[in-house]
């Protein structure tokens, strides 16, 4: 990696990020920069005004994306970067999803906790969501621990519904219908 040996890995991270927030963001932005009707030259111009901030390897890169009408490109290509970065520094991404916003002290002891079960740094996102109504779900990679009271409940139906199909017995000897 070229950023590795400049030593602007974080770096170049944090703008590829930018980047993709200033896109998504501004749809508008996209649309001008992609149009064919649009100068080469305006488009750079545009480029170093509203990318002003970010770094010559960055600037670069988009403007190469631009030039070969791959811009589409840049959301995946900054996830495929974070990963190897993340890789790179032994960091896992973790995404936490609870109903209502756990406090920072809750967050930290999760991370810790995490952390000393993976044996590598965690980045733990936190998303919000009351479909679950309680508790909580992880997910770690591939990987997904679902502590939440909306799957509970689920699991709760399943074997009610299965239960009732089967012809069980209450306790006053009469059959579930």
């Amino acid at each position: 990696m070229v950023a590795k040996q400049r030593g602007r890995t974080e770096e170049q991270e944090r703008e590829l990020k930018v980047i993709v927030e200033v896109f998504s963001r501004h749809p508008n932005v996209w649309r001008l920069l992609s149009s064919p009707d649009v100068a080469s030259s305006e488009k750079r111009r545009l480029f170093k005004e509203i990318f002003a901030e970010i770094g010559k390897d960055s600037f670069s890169l988009l403007f190469l994306l631009l030039e070969r009408q791959r811009l589409f490109l840049i959301e995946q290509i900054s996830e495929s970067f974070s990963y190897l970065v993340n890789k790179e520094q032994n960091r896992r991404i973790v995404i936490f999803t609870v109903a209502i916003k756990p406090n920072n002290e809750v967050c930290a002891r999760l991370t810790k906790k995490i952390e000393d079960v993976l044996g590598c740094k965690v980045l733990l996102k936190v998303e919000i969501d009351p479909r679950i109504i309680g508790g909580g779900v992880l997910a770690i990679g591939d990987k997904r621990i679902d502590g939440s009271i909306a799957s509970d409940l689920e699991r709760m139906k399943r074997f009610m519904v299965y239960s009732n199909r089967s012809g069980s017995v209450r306790k006053d000897n009469k059959k579930f219908h």
